[in-house]
């Protein structure tokens, strides 16, 4: 990653962020709060290039993505006593391809580097995906009406519910998801 001086990423608390990840990894080290993780990103509206230091959890969903991948990043936090408990969640913006659905080394094919990912149509989406995104969005509305809610945990358990209402006895055939 080259060394640029950028604009710092600032999320309001959820609302979801529409951004461009410019490189395949992010510029790591460790200082004495432990392993750090930045990131660079462009605003797609605006042009703007943004740095985002990554807690832990946003990397380990950041580091699917490739440079030019559209994702939609939403900080989330709640209250748990005395606490205040920040989350994180990260999705494709336009349904492109996750690393761990690509060749063996994390990149694309054929697209050059940087270059922005392709869209993929939703009649070409898998409706696992659908239902995942779907979980995810019913989750983040469920989090804002109870507002003591781990999101991540929400949606998962909603997809896994969901998958196995629609699968067919033999656990292969999804059928339509409404």
């Amino acid at each position: 990653m080259e060394q640029t001086q950028r604009a710092k990423l600032d999320l309001a608390l959820n609302q979801p962020r529409t951004l461009v990840l410019l490189f395949d990894n992010p510029l790591t080290g460790e200082n004495r709060y432990g392993p750090y993780y930045l990131y660079a990103f462009a605003d797609p509206d605006t042009g703007e290039e943004l740095s985002f230091f990554a807690p832990s959890e946003a990397h380990d969903m950041l580091e699917h993505y490739n440079a030019g991948d559209r994702i939609e990043i939403t900080k989330h936090a709640r209250q748990s006593g005395k606490n205040v408990i920040t989350q994180y969640i990260v999705v494709p913006a336009n349904g492109g391809p996750l690393k761990s659905k690509l060749n063996g080394n994390g990149k694309a094919a054929s697209p050059a580097p940087h270059a922005e990912s392709s869209p993929v149509t939703p009649s070409t989406r898998d409706k696992l995906y659908d239902l995942m995104l779907q979980s995810y969005k019913d989750a983040l509305a469920i989090q804002q009406e109870v507002n003591s809610l781990n999101v991540d945990k929400c949606a998962l358990s909603l997809y896994i519910s969901r998958q196995r209402m629609l699968t067919s006895g033999n656990g292969v055939a999804l059928t339509s998801l409404t």
